[in-house]
């Protein structure tokens, strides 16, 4: 049996018996404010507590299935993932933290090999992007000009979408949106748009 560590729930559960309305948690995030505990996904329907006891008792607003996926840690000024042990102070340090696990999504350059054998770095760059989830959709809107459609990968899996946009000068924008219910890959479709 495993642990969810989703926001409000923390509750076992047997991974192969992950169900879709098994895990009741908050998607927000923590707001402590003036001595006031909430969470930004459900103030209207939960009040700002006072208490840490009460605050950790608040329901969680949303359903989905548990996961597995280690949030980060903030502490005493230092920042890091659970997963590790290296820490940093400042913010963006932290962001650029190295993964220390290898899977769909990469914090760790990459290199092409084109005909010749010959290694060619690629760039990995932000893109600007937009990505909500409804009951029935998952909207990803990324924002890169003259993207390589031909070359571009859109992968998906029941638990998220892998995107790796190829762009002109041996640059790329990777990411992986973690979902926040399952979905069907086989019924999954994509758009790659372009602007005049």
């Amino acid at each position: 049996m495993a642990t969810c560590t989703r926001l409000g729930c923390g509750k076992k559960f047997d991974p192969n018996q992950n169900l879709e309305s098994h895990c009741v948690f908050h998607p927000g995030k923590t707001v402590f404010h003036e001595g006031l505990k909430s969470l930004s996904c459900c103030k209207e329907k939960n009040k700002p507590v006072m208490e840490f006891d009460q605050f950790m008792k608040i329901e969680g607003c949303v359903t989905g299935i548990h996961s597995l996926e280690k949030p980060p840690v903030f502490h005493k000024g230092s920042k890091g993932y659970s997963c590790c042990k290296k820490r940093v102070l400042d913010f963006n340090d932290f962001l650029r933290l190295r993964g220390c696990k290898k899977s769909s999504h990469l914090f760790t350059d990459t290199y092409n090999s084109n005909s010749n054998g010959d290694s060619n770095k690629e760039e990995i760059v932000e893109s600007r992007f937009d990505f909500y989830q409804t009951s029935t959709s998952v909207i990803v809107s990324i924002f890169a000009k003259k993207v390589n459609q031909n070359q571009s990968i859109i992968k998906f899996d029941p638990s998220g979408v892998f995107v790796d946009s190829k762009l002109p000068l041996n640059k790329c924008f990777r990411r992986k949106f973690n979902l926040f219910g399952l979905i069907g890959p086989a019924q999954s479709t994509y758009k790659i748009l372009t602007t005049y």
